[in-house]
């Protein structure tokens, strides 16, 4: 069975006696069956969590928490109890922020170089 969903954080403000609204953040839900993953959680499938974004203007506002417990939910309705991603140790604000909800580092890969980040290390994550 296919699954997946994005899920939309908007913010909305009152302009020029309208409400507009703009989206503020965005994460992905699905499923996934990696091997590597997989020899660390139980079954042949788990809810994977990926591709969180959030607006610059909108960053330490609880936009990506919240985010977070919409990504959680979904994989609940989905009958997993646990969820898990990938995060690269060089982005400490991220790191951080999924530390406060509850994800644990269950695995690290050895450091590689990347253009942007400079030398990582990629993490996985597993909220149960």
């Amino acid at each position: 069975q296919n699954r997946f969903a994005c899920l939309v954080a908007e913010s909305t403000e009152e302009k020029v006696g309208k409400e507009v609204s703009e989206i503020v953040g965005v994460v992905e839900v699905s499923i996934h069956c990696d091997v590597d993953v997989l020899r660390i959680m139980t079954g042949d499938e788990y809810a994977y969590v990926c591709c969180m974004a959030v607006d610059p203007a909108h960053r330490r506002q609880e936009v990506a928490t919240e985010l977070l417990v919409g990504a959680n939910e979904v994989a609940k309705t989905w009958g997993f109890n646990a969820a898990c991603l990938h995060v690269y140790d060089a982005n400490k604000s991220a790191v951080a922020c999924y530390e406060r909800s509850g994800y644990k580092t269950k695995q690290t890969n050895a450091p590689w170089s990347i253009p942007v980040l400079g030398k990582a290390t990629k993490m996985l994550m597993i909220k149960n």
